[in-house]
């Protein structure tokens, strides 16, 4: 069943991490790169299921995720379906809002034709530590933990011959807004995510 189909529901359970074996941990990096060209293929639910165990999903059965993670996570990805949002505990995506608003997140028009687009965020009320504001702050612990998750879908896109790019240059208040983001809960990045051309 692929993602086009699958996509459209509220609650998905995604298949089990099943990665290619021809995968090279050299090639990734080789590749590595922002990639702005873009298909607007759909991906299939086991693809999207890799990707977003490879951004931050659970690796270890102590919980801990394929990112260093000091706080937990928040990883939504839009679609011409709506918005789901990951829950990385239960492999599943489960969908917060109905409309698509990738052609109103960002301003360059590439973005419009990315099948999915990657929303990396982190709620900065979580984040309680006495010496955090001693050695940077909130928001500067918020923005490094989700540059790991970034470049784990960079890798994961580089390894596997696909397209993707991390834009701090979009629409962060229609983000936060279309998502319902309050308090310390907010956007840091998002990641246009597809097949090459």
């Amino acid at each position: 069943m692929n993602s086009q189909t699958t996509l459209k529901e509220q609650c998905i359970k995604l298949p089990e991490v099943k990665f290619p074996e021809n995968l090279s941990l050299y090639k990734a990096f080789k590749k590595r790169e922002s990639k702005r060209d873009m298909t607007e293929k759909e991906f299939t639910l086991q693809e999207i299921s890799n990707l977003l165990w490879a951004a931050c999903g659970i690796n270890r059965e102590n919980g801990k995720s394929t990112a260093p993670l000091l706080w937990k996570h928040h990883v939504h990805i839009a679609s011409v379906y709506g918005v789901h949002k990951y829950d990385a505990e239960k492999n599943k995506l489960n969908k917060v809002l109905e409309e698509d608003i990738r052609s109103k997140m960002a301003f360059q028009d590439f973005v419009n034709k990315a099948p999915l687009i990657i929303i990396l965020g982190v709620n900065t009320d979580d984040m309680k530590n006495d010496w955090l504001e001693r050695l940077g702050g909130k928001d500067f612990y918020a923005g490094n933990q989700t540059s790991a998750v970034s470049q784990n879908i960079y890798l994961y896109a580089a390894a596997i011959d696909i397209s993707t790019v991390a834009m701090t240059w979009y629409d962060k208040k229609f983000v936060d807004e279309k998502l319902g983001f309050t308090g310390g809960m907010q956007s840091f990045i998002i990641h246009p995510i597809g097949y090459g051309k």
